[in-house]
């Protein structure tokens, strides 16, 4: 889905994709993270950030030929090779962190897990793998492990926000608002960039605090930070909708569908459309409510 980001890359939402590429290696996608980098580079070769990230990347990650296998999804030859290398070499973390990347693709989520608990083992201050497998374990609702293990990161390093976020998204699937949202704002207070975490808060505001204003406060932030964001148009145009302004919400869709359509993803257009379908019925605009409600692929 990823690839079809490089052929859209323009200036003004430069900065989203970089920011997708960035969280694809703090979470451990690192053939994802490449193919970011590399895609921002071709539509912007002079872009210093994407070329420091994509450098690095490399220096860590040495296994070049693997890229055009992973582009066309041949995962078990790239899993043969890695497994080949790790044989000759079993103490390379890089390897073991490949081949954990490539079993998530998989949706073998349990020997990934297991590939990079075997890198961390090699390189304990990898805090980022540490994340990524935090992550993975939050996914396959392990929730107690994943909470042990973002509290062990934050225990070696205390400024990682993504781990505050994450704590209080344990906290929010548990019923625990208030610790959710001290998270959060923990969160925030470190990074005041972190995009979900602002999204958490402003959804928090509204399921759990009834406080409208303060929520799309969040959420006007995070469309400074990230114009192009689908699920934020969607949480903007929600509170509106919710406050009984449908107008002000179909027109908020209306703008977000003329600036940034050509460069959305399929499941973003489907999430998109699913939404503004809705608040057209609303508003009484059944012919279009259907016409965009028809519009979505599955």
């Amino acid at each position: 889905e990823h690839s079809k980001n490089f052929a859209t890359v323009k200036k003004g939402n430069i900065k989203s994709i970089l920011r997708q590429a960035n969280t694809a290696k703090k979470n451990g996608s690192i053939f994802e993270a490449i193919e970011l980098y590399e895609g921002i580079l071709k539509a912007f070769p002079g872009n210093v950030q994407a070329k420091k990230a994509l450098s690095s990347l490399r220096r860590s990650n040495p296994i070049p030929d693997l890229l055009p296998l992973v582009a066309q999804k041949r995962y078990r030859e790239v899993e043969t090779i890695l497994l080949s290398n790790i044989e000759r070499d079993q103490h390379n973390p890089n390897f073991w962190q490949l081949l954990g990347s490539i079993y998530s693709e998989l949706g073998e989520k349990s020997l990934a897990i297991q590939s990079y608990h075997k890198a961390i083992d090699l390189d304990p201050s990898n805090h980022d793998l540490m994340f990524t497998v935090a992550t993975e374990l939050l996914t396959i609702d392990d929730i107690e492990n994943a909470f042990k293990m973002f509290k062990l990161i934050l225990r070696l390093r205390p400024d990682f926000s993504g781990a505050h976020t994450n704590i209080g998204i344990i906290y929010e699937k548990v019923n625990r608002f208030e610790q959710a949202k001290n998270e959060w704002l923990a969160a925030i207070e470190i990074d005041p960039n972190d995009t979900v975490a602002l999204a958490h808060l402003g959804v928090n505001e509204i399921s759990n605090e009834g406080n409208f204003d303060k929520a799309l406060d969040y959420f006007r932030q995070i469309e400074k930070l990230d114009p192009h964001d689908v699920n934020n148009c969607v949480n903007i145009a929600s509170a509106y909708f919710e406050m009984g302004k449908i107008a002000q919400a179909v027109d908020i869709y209306k703008i977000w569908e003329d600036k940034n359509w050509i460069g959305a993803s399929e499941n973003q257009k489907n999430d998109f459309k699913l939404n503004y379908s809705l608040a057209l019925f609303c508003l009484g605009q059944i012919e279009k409510g259907w016409e965009n409600f028809s519009y979505r692929r599955f």
